[in-house]
């Protein structure tokens, strides 16, 4: 990957870095790539195999959006958690109401997205309609929302380490970019490819912010366009917070040191691991939800165990929900719905969050627990 330095024109006073094109053919010579990337591929195939048998997957896709959308979030300094996330009392008084309401874009730029991928072919257009959705009504960054940067001097790369390439050369990288991700005559493996596409993305950044958000939302586009997962089920943000040093660090030595091949061993393993990851989730899920009906049937009359399921069920599609907002969802009278959730919250199944006596929120404890990190 080579790069070099280049001073712009002195009319525009701009230093650059100027990264090689990735539309090409790549050899490695670190053989543990292909051991790394064997792993990572059969963990895919297990967790889309996983998601075709067990039925209730769906129920758990707003979940994985919202862990994803907090962990890729917190690398850029949000301080909100999934709760906070799920909640709908967004309080502009709140001090976290800002990076509630960017969490929230999050998910429905995902949402959003990935509906259109059944759609269309990854695009542009779609990753640019995705960063102006992320945008959305957030003060002061709605007005850059899916533009791409125009200027060379602006106060978004004060604080790197690094400048990255001027607009003149920027349009020249994306163009390549794009062939690169519909260039079917590459050698190269798909998951290789996705490394590459990651790592550039974040060196060209083409917009003024957000670019990290953006870039690893690229992934589960490219994710989902492939086949690899029939379901957005995968957080790879959760692995590269949990190892963010590690993640920045390693995108900084192909600048200093030209070694691609550490990167793609680093991002491979992120896949691996994130779709184990996600496997461990769900096993857990298919646990926790048989030892809620064998509490059920322990602790509630025979005649009450239904709408005591239907209950548990419907928290769980809508957690962060009031008894009243159960009680039209689930047909029942606000007492009915009201004796059930005590039972629970006894059992301590159920958790309240607001802690007020009125428009008590409720979810279930130890799911909304597997995905609180």
């Amino acid at each position: 990957m080579n790069k070099n330095f280049e001073y712009q024109s002195l009319k525009e006073e701009y230093k650059s870095q100027s990264f090689s094109l990735i539309n090409r053919s790549f050899e490695w010579k670190d053989k543990q790539i292909n051991i790394i990337l064997e792993e990572a591929v059969f963990a895919m195939g297990q967790l889309n195999l996983f998601t075709k048998i067990y039925p209730e997957i769906e129920d758990f896709i707003l979940y994985f959006y919202s862990m994803e959308a907090v962990a890729s979030s917190r690398l850029e300094g949000n301080k909100a958690d999934i709760i906070q996330l799920l909640s709908p009392n967004y309080n502009k008084d709140n001090p976290l109401f800002a990076d509630q309401l960017e969490l929230k874009n999050h998910v429905d730029t995902m949402i959003d997205s990935c509906k259109k991928l059944n759609k269309q072919r990854l695009s542009i257009k779609l990753i640019k309609d995705a960063h102006k959705k992320l945008y959305e009504n957030i003060p002061n960054k709605y007005r850059f929302g899916g533009k791409l940067r125009l200027n060379d001097k602006n106060d978004s790369h004060h604080n790197l380490d690094f400048i990255p390439p001027s607009k003149t050369e920027l349009k020249k990288l994306i163009n390549d970019a794009k062939h690169f991700w519909r260039n079917d005559d590459l050698a190269l493996p798909n998951m290789i490819k996705m490394a590459f596409s990651l790592y550039q993305f974040e060196n060209i950044l083409p917009f003024l912010d957000g670019n990290g958000k953006t870039a690893r939302i690229l992934i589960l586009f490219e994710i989902l366009s492939l086949g690899y997962l029939k379901y957005p089920i995968l957080c790879i943000s959760e692995f590269l917070e949990r190892n963010k040093l590690e993640y920045y660090n390693r995108l900084s030595i192909i600048r200093v040191k030209n070694d691609i091949e550490q990167w793609i061993k680093f991002f491979l393993t992120a896949m691996k691991e994130s779709a184990q990851l996600s496997i461990d989730i769900l096993e857990s899920l298919i646990k926790i939800k048989q030892e809620i009906k064998t509490t059920i049937v322990r602790e509630f009359p025979q005649k009450g165990h239904k709408n005591a399921i239907r209950f548990i069920d419907c928290l769980i599609n809508a957690p962060m929900s009031t008894i009243g907002e159960m009680s039209k969802k689930l047909k029942l009278s606000f007492q009915a719905v009201n004796e059930i959730n005590k039972i629970f919250l006894k059992l301590n199944i159920v958790n309240e969050y607001s802690g007020s006596k009125r428009n008590r929120r409720f979810f279930v404890k130890d799911i909304m627990n597997l995905f609180y990190r």
